[in-house]
């Protein structure tokens, strides 16, 4: 795990926003929360090999905030030192990809942030895991080793729609709905990188037939 600690941003920083430095674009994915309480810390989380670029728009430039030329499944952290809207972009593959996150003055509320699984049959397995009954239309989201209730799912002609509790948010990033079919009740969760079907959206289509689905969210809440 790398722990990097960005907390200002001067001139000095300012890099090539195109340059590849000769390093190997990487492919993979990355996590991120969409808000962040000020004074928290924003935790990137990447799974990629080859050079991973992260990078802060500072009035009209993007600034270098994180670089790595070989790096597989780690946390990058960063502080914001102010509220407001925050423009970052991120090069994992071959293009850039843009998103934002919001700074806010949280006061008592704690973001929480848990695994949830759509599906209304518990496995005690390790790791613990729900799966979803493809004969039975629309199911409960669970989140948490305690199965909180937070939402529910349905699945109609190979689509998938997702309905949260209010409060409840995906978190930001290129993977954070993750779903396997299967023929047989399966028996363990699959392994974290090997779903076949990822998205980062609540409504997701062309999912393959199956008798039986594990369906993985990263979720949090502001509480």
């Amino acid at each position: 795990m790398i722990l990097a600690f960005g907390l200002m941003i001067s001139a000095c920083q300012k890099e090539d926003l195109n340059a590849d430095f000769g390093m190997k674009p990487a492919s993979g994915s990355l996590s991120y929360p969409r808000t962040v309480c000020l004074g928290d810390m924003a935790d990137f989380t990447f799974t990629a090999t080859g050079n991973v670029q992260i990078q802060l728009l500072v009035e009209d430039q993007y600034v270098q905030i994180f670089q790595e030329a070989k790096s597989t499944g780690e946390t990058f952290y960063y502080s914001f030192t102010e509220v407001g809207t925050y423009h970052l972009r991120h090069h994992i593959g071959n293009k850039w990809t843009y998103f934002t996150i919001e700074v806010i003055e949280c006061g008592d509320c704690i973001i929480r942030t848990e695994g949830a699984f759509a599906g209304n049959t518990s496995v005690d397995a390790n790791p613990w895991f729900y799966y979803f009954n493809a004969e039975v239309s629309e199911q409960d989201v669970h989140a948490g080793k305690k199965g909180e209730k937070i939402g529910t799912a349905s699945l109609d002609e190979g689509t998938l729609t997702i309905v949260l509790i209010e409060g409840w948010e995906l978190i930001a990033g290129d993977e954070t709905v993750k779903i396997e079919g299967f023929k047989d009740i399966p028996t363990s969760s699959t392994a974290r990188g090997h779903f076949s079907k990822k998205g980062n959206s609540l409504v997701i289509s062309d999912i393959d037939a199956a008798n039986y689905y594990i369906i993985h969210l990263d979720v949090q809440i502001c509480e």
